[in-house]
């Protein structure tokens, strides 16, 4: 146990909320849901079927506040262990490795600062660690 009284477990996959948390607000303040139209076009050029995509700030945030209320709420049942919170933290583990991923490929492809980039890494290791203690677990 540490200084929350939480496990393992149930303190990377708080971490994790919380890192989806930071990532949101810098998603937010550098207007993600406005590069939206540029991205989705970029990735239309390479895959002509690929939709471009249009978002209002309004529906992003309430997206990204859903979110991050789902994985916050679910921590006292990923504590208890229930099935449904442990295959939640998995997909999120996922989502968060392969967001951060994608985050840190779109600063590269775009030769530079894409919104998001800045915290991808926090959500990348904390996607991995909760994999990673998720294994674990299981195994014991």
């Amino acid at each position: 146990m540490n200084a929350l009284g939480l496990d393992r477990l149930t303190l990377r996959f708080w971490l994790l909320g919380l890192a989806q948390a930071a990532h949101s607000m810098e998603e937010m303040r550098a207007r993600l849901y406005e590069f939206f139209w540029v991205a989705t076009g970029r990735l239309r050029e390479v895959a002509p079927g690929f939709p471009q995509v249009r978002m209002s700030a309004q529906t992003f945030a309430l997206l990204n506040m859903l979110f991050i209320t789902v994985l916050l709420g679910s921590v006292p049942f990923v504590r208890a262990r229930k099935a449904p919170a442990l295959a939640l933290a998995a997909i999120a583990g996922v989502v968060e490795v392969l967001n951060g991923i994608g985050h840190t490929a779109a600063a590269v492809w775009f030769r530079g600062y894409v919104p998001g980039v800045a915290t991808a890494p926090l959500l990348f290791v904390a996607g991995v660690l909760l994999l990673r203690e998720l294994f674990l677990d299981r195994a014991r």
